[in-house]
């Protein structure tokens, strides 16, 4: 976590940096919080840097299928962020890789997220939800991936702002969202279908080969670049060249 340093400061105002200060729930950021990085010490930082004259963003994590003020009842740092003097404010949807991220961040118990019509049936489970709550499952809010981690589904009315204005990094739906971290004024919303299945060769221990999936925000008109390599069509690399 970097401190407000009048030195870096006028590094990154020199080189037209873009330095981003990111929050979330401090009960999730226990490593951060027990050395003193909470997130009202980012937000303290990033409005130092602000009225030095750096180029600063506040990103915020997470549900962004609910409102406001249920993601800040669940210790999200938005309202905060929101009233903030820094004038660049962005969001990352929450990505859902286990049940105990899932009830911390949407407050619903991972099956339920998963299975809807389940949770209606599950004995002695679905009266534990408030009425709004119930509709929000039956909603869909969440949707599993091929990596089984949970991404949002639906863009809550609150947030629309950051939708038509594309201040939106990751996916929601299906759509990827890209806005250039601040970078460059060309921001991007593109279906996922147009992401490209990238697999790369990795070592493992013993030094052989072992292939993962990588997707990467490539557009499909470059798909037709991607060639397999090797005898072994099971085994073999794709090799994505860029021109």
């Amino acid at each position: 976590m970097l401190q407000f340093d009048e030195s870096v400061a006028k590094k990154l105002i020199e080189n037209r940096g873009v330095l981003s200060y990111s929050f979330g729930i401090n009960g999730m950021e226990k490593g951060c919080c027990v050395n003193g990085f909470h997130n009202s010490w980012r937000k303290k930082q990033a409005e130092k840097y602000f009225d030095y004259g750096v180029n600063v963003l506040m990103t915020v994590a997470l549900d962004i299928t609910d409102s406001i003020e249920n993601n800040e009842k669940r210790g999200f740092f938005i309202n905060k962020v929101l009233e903030s003097k820094v004038d660049v404010k962005r969001i990352i949807p929450m990505r859902l890789p286990n049940s105990e991220v899932a009830l911390k961040a949407t407050g619903i118990e991972w099956q339920d997220l998963i299975n809807p019509l389940d949770a209606v049936d599950h004995f002695n489970g679905w009266e534990k939800y408030t009425k709004e709550v119930q509709q929000r499952i039956l909603s869909r809010p969440y949707v599993q991936r091929n990596n089984n981690s949970l991404v949002a589904n639906l863009i809550h009315p609150d947030f629309k702002w950051f939708e038509e204005n594309l201040r939106i990094c990751g996916q929601v739906g299906k759509y990827e969202y890209c806005d250039k971290c601040n970078l460059s004024c060309n921001k991007l919303k593109f279906p996922t279908s147009e992401l490209v299945e990238v697999n790369y060769e990795k070592k493992d221990e013993n030094g052989r080969n072992k292939l993962q999936n990588s997707r990467r925000k490539i557009n499909k008109m470059r798909k037709g670049l991607i060639k397999n390599q090797g005898n072994n069509k099971k085994n073999s690399v794709r090799e994505l060249k860029l021109f």
